[in-house]
């Protein structure tokens, strides 16, 4: 009966036969898997399990590769929110590594899709749900290139996390790891508008709705949203009313917890793509001055030698970039980098930072976070200036 409900509430999706389950076949497969002295909530358990999950499963379709999960009723296709959720908890019961799998690669699919078909400005993204073409009106893959034209809260990083640390699966982690780097250098640079680390909403179809659709759709706090061109670039036809005038805490927030995750996720995968592409950047005339590292790119117009935070030297960031740079296999990128620092406090003496053409002190003379240059030795991250703890 509940299966019948499900099928009726769906009359744009039939179910795959193959994903089909009865309750008792549910009920037996999670026994294991969940403890519950309460009647009441163990129903619950497998009421989630058969309705939202197995009852909700669909087999590839256009434009689909692989099968994947509908949320149910209106929503006719395969969404961000209701992904990231449903496949935590499908995690949890084994043999579902490759269905998961393939619910991540279409959203790295329709990525690419996109990608291909847009200008630079608007590579990368994500779209907030994908749509099989066969979809209702307002709902249709077929309509791609202009509905929907707006991305989700970028949860993904965070559910493939949740996914990994349930099930283990490193093949998914490897899998999405390029596309999500891309995914948040999109937001970072489409919806961060003036570099102060918030982010705002947009939609390059203009419409203002569909911009707060990338948040909590009607939130009050969006009343009086209003779509503007992005403030860094010129006008024209790469730069239309298609940002959002009102920065978004919670949609950061989410930012922040996924660029979290993907750190993670590179971390446990060993990826040593980022170390080396940062490796290679050390060398260039944009990094590598007199002593190193400075705090902002020495060819960037706010670059001053000596500028608080704005192409000055500070020891205990240097450190923990030779640190990464040695724990990914560039030790020898970051030995010379670490023999330049200490030969300059050795000549000039410890001081809270120091200007990157010149090496004279700035700030604080022996300021305590600047003691860490002797953490540098200490690990060996210079082969120069080598010291051991007895």
């Amino acid at each position: 009966m509940g299966a019948a409900l499900v099928v009726s509430a769906l009359p744009h999706c039939v179910m795959a036969q193959q994903f089909k389950r009865t309750r008792a076949g549910i009920e037996q497969l999670l026994k294991p898997l969940f403890a519950t002295d309460d009647p009441a909530l163990w129903r619950f358990t497998v009421d989630v399990y058969e309705r939202c999950i197995f009852g909700r499963m669909q087999a590839a379709e256009p434009p689909l590769k692989h099968p994947w999960l509908i949320p149910g009723g209106i929503y006719v296709g395969q969404w961000i929110w209701d992904t990231t959720f449903l496949t935590d908890l499908l995690a949890i019961v084994p043999g579902q590594k490759e269905f998961i799998r393939g619910i991540y690669q279409n959203y790295g699919d329709s990525k690419q899709r996109w990608s291909a078909a847009k200008p630079e400005y608007a590579q990368g993204t994500i779209a907030n749900f994908i749509a099989p073409d066969r979809g209702p009106a307002g709902f249709t893959g077929k309509d791609w290139l202009t509905f929907p034209a707006y991305s989700p809260a970028p949860l993904i990083a965070w559910g493939i996390e949740r996914v990994w640390r349930r099930n283990h699966d490193l093949e998914l982690v490897r899998a999405a790891l390029k596309s999500l780097e891309a995914f948040h250098d999109w937001y970072w640079r489409e919806r961060d508008l003036d570099g102060v680390g918030l982010v705002t909403v947009g939609v390059y179809d203009g419409s203002l709705q569909h911009a707060r659709y990338e948040t909590y759709d009607n939130e009050v706090d969006l009343d009086t949203l209003a779509l503007t061109p992005h403030p860094g670039r010129k006008s024209g036809p790469k730069n239309g009313p298609w940002y959002g005038n009102i920065y978004i805490p919670a949609n950061t927030a989410y930012l922040l917890l996924s660029e979290q995750s993907l750190i993670r996720l590179a971390e446990a995968v060993g990826d040593k793509v980022l170390a080396a592409r940062m490796a290679h950047a050390f060398a260039t005339p944009h990094w590598k001055t007199p002593v190193p590292l400075p705090s902002v790119d020495a060819k960037a117009s706010e670059y001053r030698s000596d500028g608080f935070w704005r192409g000055d030297v500070w020891p205990s960031s240097v450190y923990q970039i030779l640190e990464g740079l040695a724990s990914y296999g560039h030790r020898e990128v970051a030995g010379p980098l670490a023999d330049r620092l200490l030969a300059n406090a050795i000549k000039v003496g410890i001081s809270e930072h120091y200007d990157s053409q010149s090496g004279a002190p700035l700030g604080v003379p022996d300021l305590g976070m600047s003691a860490v240059m002797l953490t540098i030795a200490l690990e060996g991250l210079s082969p120069r200036y080598t010291i051991r703890a007895a």
